[in-house]
């Protein structure tokens, strides 16, 4: 029988009123003990948290494995092929050890944070993630609200100065927007911190392009906002595009010449999106007055994200918009899942342990370091053939907020004819540290400006000793859909009209600064097609 991964604001609901309490009660024990392990234990919270980024390892655990001496550490896939794949192996991974830490609950399972699902009062986080205390067992932490560091973990930066920034001590707690490590605004107490950090994830969320005075007959289709863009990545038709955000790009390239009714995004994207949105990158919105330019929350970056216990959450539910994908375009058997021949970016690997440099990525590919057999000395990885059906993993969702998505196109004609696309290239990662927005701007008739495009890009403080995320991914694309509406409305009649109304911006930790093109000191390039 499989157990059921529910919704956490559905989990949240039924402990509010008293029809179930024993749901939440053993998920916060399951935090909890994994969170209390010794960090040597390979249950401990520490030690699976540790696979995705920091602390970082530059021993081949793997008798016979690659000599890759250029591996950075860390294990995680992102704009490759496997980024869908490999974080489910690690749901899996992390939610078999929440059924051993309480074994008198064989059928516990991973929630998922519902990011697409409506909410009131401008609260989209259920009240477990912004709560300091649960009263549970005689204990009043709450696992969920942050994670306190066992063990130091330290990035062996060029800069002397960059590893006592980023780095996190022994007892240092994992914070999110609008809190940056273990420091706190003076003032502030965490129903306002809650409060805060709500504002900006339902700017994030729900945020869509707005023209004062200038509303065409028909509303401007919203391609913004992180739901709208979970809901597209539906309709994405064929699997390398749908699961990273560097091979997408590819193929909208490639297809530039013909161009469909719909305009595909990947997965990835609205991603990114929440981690920024988490992490502390601010976005305008009516419920959202002002941005707190110290806000450095770890869900922001790759290196200490999946140390915040929300990220497990925020990933249940990419899992689960994956799995409504395959539900949708029936590709849900093992072998089922395939790579585009013709897309080369995001196919090749950077380096590890299992996977040496160029290697081609296949759904045969091993997920390290999840282990379907063996052990360190003799091990046997998951492969994404191996966890493409949910089913045979031992688990299905409960209801959620895409279920009804599963049939028919999202976005499409005639709600969104496509009449070009804009792409901007010639921003760096290497001229950044951390992760940024990119922000495309259409100035208007009368001279002011309206932002009609946001692109997360979710990256490392410093690229220098990380092969992984130089390979193919030092320049980002950003691709921008104009539709007749949002042509109109802008004031643009031809692809050239276009060209001269974009202005482009880059959004850094705490400041918004013209964007200069890193390869050749000019204006980034925008191209129209």
């Amino acid at each position: 029988m499989s157990r059921v991964r529910p919704s956490l604001q559905d989990v949240c609901d039924r402990y509010t009123s008293g029809e179930d309490r024993t749901t939440l009660e053993n998920i916060v024990r399951a935090f909890r003990r994994l969170q209390q392990l010794d960090p040597s234990n390979e249950d401990s919270f520490f030690t699976i948290a540790g696979y995705h980024g920091e602390p970082w390892m530059k021993e081949n655990p793997y008798p016979g494995g690659s000599t890759y001496d250029d591996w950075r550490g860390g294990y995680c896939q992102h704009q490759t092929v496997l980024f869908p794949t490999w974080h489910r192996a690690y749901l899996l991974r992390l939610e078999d050890a929440m059924r051993r830490a309480v074994p008198d609950a064989p059928s516990l399972a991973l929630p998922f944070l519902d990011e697409c699902r409506p909410f009131d009062q401008n609260t989209p986080l259920p009240w477990i993630l912004t709560s300091p205390t649960f009263d549970l067992d005689g204990d009043n932490t709450n696992p969920l609200y942050s994670y306190k560091f066992q063990k130091g973990v330290a990035d062996n930066h060029e800069k002397p100065s960059d590893a006592q920034r980023y780095s996190k001590s022994t007892g240092s707690q994992t914070a999110r927007y609008p809190l940056a490590g273990v420091t706190s605004l003076d003032g502030e107490d965490p129903a306002s911190h809650a409060r805060i950090l709500n504002g900006n994830i339902a700017a994030w969320l729900n945020g869509k392009i707005h023209i004062d005075g200038k509303a065409s007959p028909t509303s401007i289709p919203d391609t913004v906002s992180i739901v709208s863009r979970y809901k597209a990545s539906l309709d994405a038709p064929n699997y390398t595009l749908f699961s990273n955000k560097a091979s997408r790009g590819e193929w909208l390239h490639n297809t530039k010449g013909s161009l469909e009714s719909r305009f595909h995004t990947s997965l990835e994207d609205p991603h990114n999106a929440v981690h920024l949105a988490i992490g502390g990158f601010y976005q305008d919105g009516e419920e959202n007055a002002k941005p707190v330019e110290s806000a450095h929350g770890d869900m922001g970056e790759n290196e200490t994200a999946s140390f915040d216990p929300i990220f497990f959450l925020h990933h249940a539910f990419i899992d689960y918009v994956f799995w409504t994908w395959q539900v949708k375009h029936g590709l849900t058997k093992p072998g089922s899942l395939s790579v585009e021949p013709n897309i080369t970016v995001g196919t090749l690997s950077a380096g590890s342990p299992v996977l040496p440099p160029e290697s081609k990525l296949e759904m045969s590919s091993p997920l390290a370091p999840f282990l379907k057999s063996g052990c360190i000395s003799d091990p046997v990885f998951y492969t994404s053939d191996d966890i493409t059906d949910i089913n045979q993993l031992g688990y299905m969702y409960g209801e959620g907020s895409l279920d009804l998505l599963t049939s028919g196109p999202v976005l499409g004609d005639p709600e969104l004819p496509l009449v070009a696309v804009a792409r901007v290239s010639g921003i760096s990662t290497t001229d950044h540290e951390g992760s940024f927005v990119i922000r495309t701007s259409a100035k208007l008739a009368d001279g002011s400006e309206v932002e009609i495009d946001r692109d997360a890009i979710l990256s490392r403080w410093v690229l220098a000793n990380c092969k992984n995320c130089q390979k193919n991914k030092l320049e980002t694309y950003t691709y921008i859909p104009f539709g007749e509406d949002l042509m109109r409305a802008i004031g643009a009649e031809t692809k050239e009209d276009i060209y001269n109304k974009l202005t482009v911006s880059v959004q850094t930790r705490g400041q918004t600064a013209p964007v200069k093109n890193s390869f050749s000191a000019v204006q980034p390039l925008i191209e129209i097609f």
